[in-house]
């Protein structure tokens, strides 16, 4: 079966024009346009607040990355601080062999594992001469702190992270 479609002229020389069909065919006009209006409206509500989000999300996962690199070294920096120099490290000039690191060396150590993570501006303390009592034997331990006042990308939000790392030194 063929299909004929009717051009308007067709349509209006053959009496189709009744009182029902114009009334229709403007109101579904209508309709289709306030509809368009509906939509761009819908949007200018939706999309800011989804891509606050989305940002949020991204801003959110950051800052758990630089926290985990924060923690990541402390404890490479307390574990330089307490094991005592190889004869390898002493030939390239790190430290002296047989020798625990100095503060300044850990302090360099620690630095040097956040630049690798991009992270700049962390302050970093090392105790040396932290000390408990352990069934009678005094033990010393490192204590490596790091801080960093991190700024949260697209939100007003800067909060203080700090790690911090306790180990044992080995030439106890």
């Amino acid at each position: 079966m063929r299909v004929r479609h009717l051009s308007a002229r067709t349509f209006l020389s053959r009496g189709l024009t009744g009182s029902r069909t114009i009334p229709r065919l403007r109101a579904r006009l209508r309709d289709q346009g306030s509809q368009r209006g509906a939509t761009i409206v819908e949007a200018a509500f939706v999309v800011p607040v989804f891509l606050a989000l989305v940002f949020g999300i991204i801003s959110f996962g950051r800052l758990l990355h630089v926290y985990q690199v924060l923690t990541n070294a402390a404890r490479e920096g307390a574990r330089f601080s307490v094991s005592p120099c190889p004869f390898t490290a002493s030939i390239s000039g790190i430290c002296t062999a047989g020798q625990l690191p100095s503060t300044a060396q850990v302090q360099t150590r620690v630095n040097n594992y956040l630049s690798s993570g991009n992270i700049a501006g962390a302050s970093v303390t090392v105790v040396n001469t932290y000390s408990q009592l352990v069934n009678n034997v005094n033990l010393t331990y490192t204590r490596v702190q790091v801080s960093l006042l991190y700024e949260v990308p697209f939100f007003r939000y800067t909060p203080t992270l700090r790690a911090d790392a306790v180990m044992r030194n080995e030439t106890n």
